[in-house]
């Protein structure tokens, strides 16, 4: 040990011997939000041994993203009545997983997400929390009003993702 000054192999009185260690941070631990807390602990030969504890403070980022793309027959808005198609796939690009996820959108009156077994499509653990890594799936339509089309300006549609403690998109 680097500390061993006199290189008996014995921790001598006044001498301070170095240790080091590592643990690598779970996703688990992100998602529980709360401290780490490590403990060691120093024992010898007929020695009382001792603990001291390090404490490594845990910050979750929750943050959505959503990308919207849409359909509508034809390509473009050309006729009243004629519905626009929208899917949204919704992820997390934090740290740690979210729940409560919901899309809204103040210009359609049905979204909904795109549920495999009672579960979004993208929960591939089926645990209802969207977590690193899933992509979450939603739909959404409009139908074409004539006003719209009177105004002839491109319908631009704005739907927003939210969840419990994260930031939306």
């Amino acid at each position: 040990n680097s500390g061993d000054t006199d290189t008996d192999g014995l921790l001598d009185v006044g001498e301070t011997w170095h240790y080091t260690a590592s643990h690598v941070v779970t996703q688990a631990e992100l998602d529980a939000g709360t401290d780490i807390v490590n403990v060691a602990v120093a024992s010898g030969t007929g020695a009382t041994g001792d603990d001291d504890d390090a404490t490594t403070p845990v910050v979750q980022t929750k943050t959505l993203h959503i990308e919207k793309d849409m359909t509508v027959p034809g390509g473009t808005a050309n006729v009243a009545g004629e519905v626009i198609s929208y899917t949204m796939a919704v992820t997390n690009t934090g740290n740690a997983a979210i729940a409560g996820v919901t899309v809204t959108d103040a210009f359609t009156s049905d979204e909904a997400p795109v549920l495999v077994g009672g579960f979004n499509s993208g929960d591939t653990d089926t645990d209802n929390l969207l977590d690193i890594g899933e992509t979450w799936h939603y739909t959404a339509s409009h139908t074409v009003t004539q006003a719209e089309l009177d105004a002839g300006t491109d319908i631009v549609n704005v739907a927003v993702a939210s969840g419990t403690g994260a930031t939306g998109d």
